[in-house]
């Protein structure tokens, strides 16, 4: 994730409704827009952007959001009688969580700043899209939050009255569009205070990733996108470090639903955020919603391209894990190579579902799918530690992580019921000579001949 600054000249551009835009944000809903990016082609999805007003006093930042197509775009220049001669220009989308009308708020001023990384950037810039490096981003970020502090108190967002009682039903999912909404969670932060009540009493005071326990930058996470008072149920909701919160938002940090292991993107990793790839989600008695956390393990796939490839088996000094001998296996049966469907499933969640230990199999949806399936075990891999842990956390101690197999159909199992995201299984059988698919495996359902 990279951040850039862009313009708005009033005297090149009128914003016409500038007031309304600036009051819907206000309000906790975000302003989608396209915006001109200058001459620069780096600009692409989940990218910081700051909007940066210029032109006559008074002058500053006045908007923040995030990036939302692909990569910038030629579409027709924003001047409207160069776009009439046929002009473009390059744009991309932009989803703005807050912007400032400079009319009632100063705009956060940049040009005095005097110490830290932020002195050193030029602020009279021509056009859109400059980059900023990271300290003078995280500079602004933290000047921008303060900002905002003061012109819509700490918690940015003022509880609704109705948050004031946690649901106590059941907390219920609903298909939603992830990316569509993600972006007003940043802008809530803190509010909703009764939520975030709730979230501390039933996880305890710290980052349930980080374990921070400096409460006054730990927030009040939704794992599906709010959408109204009955996602505020407790079990959709972590408490995350306000970073950790933002890179949740956008996908850049995941977790599993299987073992609630986090997953950091590659772009995030390299910014000093890789180490907490690998961490589990801290909880003991009470855990955050399966299909909840399913759905939003989806999104975080989507975001990656579904392109994994977690390490080879090592131990926790990083070196390669020793063999040790499998058990001797169950009692096999072989009811043939049948037309089934096969549902892709990473080890050792196959060799515990083989063993009748886990009879749940969480996804993000539910299926209409019933009767014999082919379980493959895919190839994808968790680190040593992780996978060894999962084996702990299923009774499974007479085989080792590189002993199980991989990339085969490893047996059948009856797909019989399904409550939402959990699909129940019974009736596991082992194949005696688990065979390879001909047809390329998929991350879900496939036929394997």
């Amino acid at each position: 994730m990279r951040t850039f600054l862009l313009t708005w000249n009033p005297g090149r551009w009128p914003w016409d409704n500038l007031a309304t835009v600036c009051q819907k944000t206000a309000e906790g809903a975000p302003y989608e827009s396209d915006w001109s990016t200058g001459n620069s082609k780096k600009i692409a999805r989940g990218d910081r952007v700051f909007l940066l007003k210029q032109g006559e006093e008074p002058r500053g930042i006045i908007a923040a959001g995030w990036v939302t197509s692909e990569e910038v775009y030629d579409a027709p220049h924003y001047d409207e009688q160069r776009a009439a001669d046929g002009e473009t220009a390059l744009h991309a989308d932009v989803k703005f969580e807050r912007i400032v009308d400079p009319a009632e708020n100063t705009p956060l001023s940049v040009e005095g700043i005097k110490e830290g990384p932020l002195a050193r950037v030029y602020w009279r810039i021509p056009a859109s899209g400059t980059e900023l490096p990271e300290d003078a981003a995280r500079q602004l970020e933290n000047l921008w939050a303060g900002y905002l502090e003061g012109i819509d108190g700490p918690a940015y967002l003022v509880a609704n009255d109705a948050d004031e009682e946690v649901q106590e039903a059941g907390f219920s999912l609903e298909d939603v569009d992830l990316r569509a909404v993600v972006f007003r969670q940043i802008k809530a932060r803190r509010g909703q205070q009764a939520f975030r009540d709730s979230l501390r009493e039933r996880y305890g005071d710290q980052c349930m990733i980080s374990g921070c326990t400096l409460m006054d930058v730990v927030e009040a996470a939704h794992i599906k996108p709010y959408r109204g008072d009955g996602d505020n149920h407790p079990a959709n909701g972590l408490l995350l470090r306000a970073d950790l919160h933002t890179l949740f938002d956008l996908d850049l940090i995941g977790i599993e639903p299987e073992s609630l292991m986090v997953r950091v993107h590659p772009d995030a990793e390299p910014t000093g955020y890789g180490g907490f790839g690998g961490l589990r989600v801290k909880c003991s008695t009470s855990k955050p919603s399966p299909e909840a956390v399913a759905l939003r393990w989806d999104s975080f796939l989507e975001r990656t391209g579904r392109r994994w490839d977690w390490r080879t088996s090592t131990d926790a000094k990083g070196r390669p894990e020793p063999k040790r001998k499998p058990a001797s296996p169950a009692a096999e049966v072989d009811p043939g190579l049948r037309p089934l469907r096969a549902l892709s499933i990473r080890q050792p969640h196959a060799e515990a579902i083989m063993r009748g230990v886990k009879k749940i199999e969480y996804r993000s949806g539910p299926t209409k799918i019933r009767g014999d399936i082919y379980i493959y075990a895919s190839l994808g891999r968790y680190s040593a530690d992780e996978e060894a842990g999962m084996l702990a956390d299923y009774g499974i101690d007479d085989v080792a992580c590189d002993d199980l197999p991989r990339g085969v159909l490893v047996g059948t199992v009856e797909l019989f019921d399904c409550d939402g995201g959990q699909w129940h299984v019974r009736n596991p059988a082992r194949l005696k000579k688990p065979p390879k698919p001909t047809r390329h495996p998929q991350p879900v359902w496939f036929h394997p001949f």
